[in-house]
């Protein structure tokens, strides 16, 4: 009996040992079968706008609208998509604070090889219902769904504000947007960039502070603090 016991130990253990084998195999075949492919996303988040000064003295308050956008160009410094979002048009008074959820955030793929250009435009309007239902329409087609651009050199994109009507445009709906966005009713505008070099580096946050202030007299200056974050995040890409 020992001897039949002796004989057959070494052709079970012959066998777990190729099945171990064979199981270390496949498992590392499926791992690399399901190799996940991730791709680089940036959310962009307004989180504060504060009014120290106002435009408007006489009335107490200023109709204010923000458009922002964030760009991705590729390496041959043509623009490939761009998403927009706004808020507004709201009145504003004196050292008011408007916090992080009335903005929306939107959200944007950056392709390998491309920089990203995050602008914003804060705009007094005038005629306070008309901008209203323009801007509107801006939030519906924005928010976080993305509007592809045709392909455009960046170097026509000169200022914030050309970036932002660059992706209103794109939407093929033929808003006049300009109507409402005249330079002598900007009190601010500004691009941040991010190039190839830096994204490479992993830096996943990025929080920008501005300050636009102004005014052609004494009388109607202004002061407003805007902040808003920038996150760079890896995400595993849908097949």
């Amino acid at each position: 009996m020992k001897k039949i016991i002796f004989k057959v130990l070494p052709a079970l253990f012959l066998t777990f040992g190729l099945f171990s084998c064979k199981t270390a195999q496949t498992s590392v075949s499926n791992q690399q079968s399901e190799k996940i492919n991730l791709i680089k996303t940036a959310q962009m988040q307004v989180k504060s706008l504060q009014a120290t000064d106002l435009q408007e003295d006489l009335s107490f308050a200023d109709e204010l609208t923000l458009a922002y956008s964030m760009t991705v160009v590729n390496e041959n410094n043509l623009v490939t998509q761009t998403v927009n979002g706004s808020w507004g048009v709201q009145k504003v008074k004196k050292k008011q604070l408007i916090t992080e959820n009335e903005f929306k955030p939107i959200e944007i793929i950056i392709p390998e090889k491309s920089k990203l250009l995050t602008s914003v435009v804060l705009v007094e309007v005038d005629n306070y219902e008309k901008a209203k239902k323009t801007v509107a329409q801006i939030n519906e087609l924005g928010g976080l769904a993305q509007i592809p651009a045709t392909l455009i050199e960046l170097g026509s994109m000169d200022t914030p504000l050309s970036l932002i009507l660059l992706g209103l445009k794109a939407t093929g709906t033929g808003l006049k947007i300009i109507d409402h966005f005249d330079k002598d009713d900007v009190l601010g505008q500004n691009t941040f960039t991010l190039t190839q070099e830096d994204l490479k580096k992993g830096q996943t946050l990025y929080s920008i502070p501005l300050t636009f202030k102004g005014g052609k007299t004494f009388v109607n200056t202004y002061h407003y603090d805007l902040a808003y974050l920038l996150k760079i995040s890896l995400l595993p890409q849908k097949n």
